[in-house]
């Protein structure tokens, strides 16, 4: 009996043993150097990795850098922290390290050895008191921490102290390792921001002239550690994204010639915007004439102002280009990229046929076949300027002619004056000396002439609202009939 119970110990025993065998992950096969939990000095060499170069170089291009070419690359101050996983529930192990400046510091890091993976989070070149790190920071904390973008000049990072009015990009990277005595972090940091080249060139033959650009649509946040691939959700995600507009700047023109076509000449405009990164996926457009309909809230595009010349007087039209892999249908702007576009345009360009375009000059609805009783009139976007919209006064006839009233006096002839006035607006459309809309004629006289003339509504760019206007005839200076249309 006893000789039984030691058989069927040792079957036992060597079931059990190899069960354990077959069980074990190879992983941990693995010998570990240090125990988990004891702490391990690591040593660093850490760079910067180069931006990916996104597009064709941009052409005839006479900018310099807006930051410091030498120190672009150089990593500031640095916080290194060690999370107990790879999920955004993982906890910080040891301290939050702070390195002041890790160009002159010991280039290593005390951290937890660990028997499975932990991440390992860099964050360099931020301002001080910008990021907030406790000993309560989990790993979700750190992938979701942004801070408030409001102006372009909030895109920036730490200032360089040797160059005023320079600074550096915030840097990140994370790590998933196992930690031991024989780990060596040798890791390429990247910029948390997007840089754009916007090259735009118009040829004299297009007789507009660039005026500025900006972007808008720009995330009105950027994450310390943004996330490379969002899939689907895109990022930063949707639910909670909120976008600015960034102001307009400037650049001096360059000349420009077509290198195959001596005769084609004009002038190019080269402009540098810093943006947090946003990605939106893609859509499936074929055509960049189009891409502007697939455009989501959002998106972040460049929005250039130009303008051309219309019986003396400026016009204003915009371009509005969405920003991509590609001016087709890709709307990703990933961190660490330096997206080139060169756009040239040959001529104005016909907003009827092309979403890109937005042409804010005068509009004729003589021109048109169907002439409504109300119009929608839309004002331009921009400070300044103002839009003509001319509107025939034919309903008058059509309404008092053998059609429906049929009242001869009340029809206006041939020759006869007639005049047009603001009867009622739900805004103010005067405010002090300043007429946000105003009444003027075709033939520059305070009174319109016949059946198939029209009176020109000037609005201003700020105008929103409702408002009639009526059209009386005019029997002397001071003197009108009855209102005939309205």
């Amino acid at each position: 009996m006893r000789n039984l119970k030691t058989v069927i110990l040792l079957l036992w025993a060597i079931t059990f043993s190899i069960l354990l065998t077959d069980c074990t992950d190879d992983k941990f096969l693995s010998p570990v150097t240090e125990p988990s939990g004891e702490k391990v000095v690591v040593p660093l060499n850490l760079t910067v990795q180069p931006e990916t170069n996104i597009g064709e170089p941009v052409k005839n291009d006479s900018r310099t850098e807006p930051y410091n070419p030498e120190g672009a690359d150089v990593i500031n101050n640095l916080y290194i922290l060690q999370f107990s996983g790879t999920t955004d529930d993982a906890k910080l192990m040891g301290d939050v390290h702070l390195f002041d400046n890790y160009a002159t510091e010991d280039k290593s890091v005390e951290l937890i050895a660990t028997s499975k993976e932990s991440t390992i989070i860099f964050i360099a070149n931020f301002k001080p008191g910008t990021y907030i790190l406790g000993k309560e920071t989990k790993l979700g904390d750190i992938r979701n921490m942004t801070r408030a973008i409001n102006t372009k000049d909030d895109i920036s990072g730490l200032p360089d102290s040797a160059n005023p009015g320079v600074s550096h990009s915030e840097l990140y990277a994370e790590e998933e390792i196992i930690v031991n005595s024989d780990t060596r972090l040798d890791v390429m940091l990247k910029r948390n921001i997007v840089r754009v080249d916007f090259s735009v060139t118009a040829l004299d033959a297009a007789g507009i002239i660039i005026d500025k650009a900006r972007p808008v649509n720009v995330p009105a946040m950027i994450y310390a550690v943004p996330r490379e691939n969002p899939g689907d959700q895109g990022f930063p995600p949707k639910e909670i994204l909120k976008t600015i507009d960034y102001d307009y700047v400037t650049v001096a023109e360059t000349e420009y010639t077509d290198p195959k076509n001596s005769s084609k000449t004009g002038k190019t405009s080269n402009f540098t915007f810093y943006l947090p990164p946003n990605m939106r996926g893609t859509k499936p457009c074929i055509s960049s004439n189009y891409k502007n309909i697939y455009a989501d809230y959002g998106m972040t595009a460049v929005q250039v102002l130009a303008h051309y010349m219309e019986n003396g007087v400026e016009m204003p039209v915009t371009y509005t280009f969405y920003l991509g892999e590609n001016l087709v249908n890709d709307f990703n702007l990933k961190p660490n990229a330096r997206y080139r576009y060169n756009i040239k345009l040959e001529t104005r360009g016909n907003s009827s046929r092309d979403t890109r375009v937005e042409d804010w000059g005068s509009v004729d609805f003589r021109d048109y076949v169907e002439r409504p009783n109300c119009y929608i009139l839309n004002p331009p976007p921009i400070s300044g300027y103002a839009r003509k919209f001319m509107i025939p006064v034919n309903k008058v006839n059509k309404f008092w002619g053998p059609e429906y009233e049929n009242v001869t006096q009340n029809q206006i002839n041939d020759a006869e004056p007639w005049v047009a006035e603001i009867i009622w607006a739900d805004f103010p459309w005067i405010v002090g000396d300043d007429k946000k809309v105003d009444i003027a004629y075709t033939g520059g006289a305070n009174h319109g002439v016949g059946k198939d003339d029209a009176f020109i509504v000037n609005l201003k760019n700020d105008v929103a609202g409702n408002m009639v206007v009526a059209v009386r005839k005019k029997i002397s200076d001071d003197s009108f009939s009855e209102i005939l249309w309205s």
